[in-house]
């Protein structure tokens, strides 16, 4: 039996909403976690309690309304683009946050790794390249406007990381798909086979042929053809085929 066939590569599928929301409150508790704790702790420089702290507490009230009111809010194409614009008012929040704790000199920046390592586990490409490219603007901006050491090697240094740690949690959850994708098929390759072996058991030549022919076919391939060769005479006699004329085959 010889089977031929051409299979496109597969696309990337979506990932599941709720687990992107999942992912997202987890990554949104982290970064006022972390926040919260570089108010309390000391060390650090001058910066505003009171407005960042009133800030880490509006995130709090925002995730716990998101948290509740999920099933409901992240339903359907309203639920995608909603993650879409949550992920783009984390990134202004952190902006926010780095202006009030000292701009140019705040380590907060690097709650923007969060954000962009999160939007890698779910988000079509394109997006991806939006959240990453508003996340760079917005941190040129806040040192802009919020002032403190602004030294070119140091910004470009922290912006590469944040595109490189993007780039590889991209690409991690690209082979990840892969190997789901993968997965998949062969569960429907051996699916196939099986229910083909089921159909064949005692079943009269001409209906095993027609019944190898339909799972092949299901399995893909364009054409295929079941053949006997002489071995006398090395004549190949086509027995059954499907997608091409026998008298063609034979010719061959």
């Amino acid at each position: 039996m010889a089977a031929h066939g051409v299979q496109g590569e597969a696309d990337r599928p979506v990932a599941d909403l709720g687990r992107t929301v999942q992912v997202g409150l987890w990554t949104s508790v982290a970064a006022l976690a972390l926040v919260a704790a570089f108010l309390v702790l000391p060390g650090h420089g001058r910066i505003e309690r009171v407005p960042t702290g009133a800030l880490v507490a509006a995130g709090c009230v925002t995730v716990a309304l998101l948290a509740r009111w999920r099933r409901v809010l992240f339903a359907g194409e309203r639920g995608r683009r909603l993650v879409y614009i949550w992920s783009l008012s984390d990134v202004a929040l952190i902006s926010a946050g780095i202006a009030l704790t000292g701009g140019g000199r705040s380590p907060l920046f690097l709650l923007y790794a969060l954000t962009s390592l999160f939007v890698t586990s779910g988000y079509p490409r394109r997006a991806q390249v939006v959240v990453l490219v508003a996340t760079f603007a917005a941190y040129l901006a806040t040192l802009a406007v919020a002032g403190g050491p602004l030294v070119p090697a140091t910004v470009l240094v922290r912006v590469g990381v944040i595109g490189v740690l993007t780039a590889l949690g991209a690409s991690i959850a690209n082979d990840k798909d892969r190997s789901a994708a993968d997965a998949a098929r062969r569960a429907v390759l051996l699916e196939t086979v099986a229910s083909a072996a089921r159909e064949v058991s005692g079943a009269p030549r001409a209906e095993i042929l027609e019944t190898v022919l339909r799972a092949t076919a299901e399995l893909g391939f364009e054409y295929a053809h079941v053949s006997v060769v002489d071995e006398a005479t090395g004549r190949m006699q086509v027995l059954r085929a499907t997608g091409m004329h026998l008298d063609v085959l034979e010719r061959g």
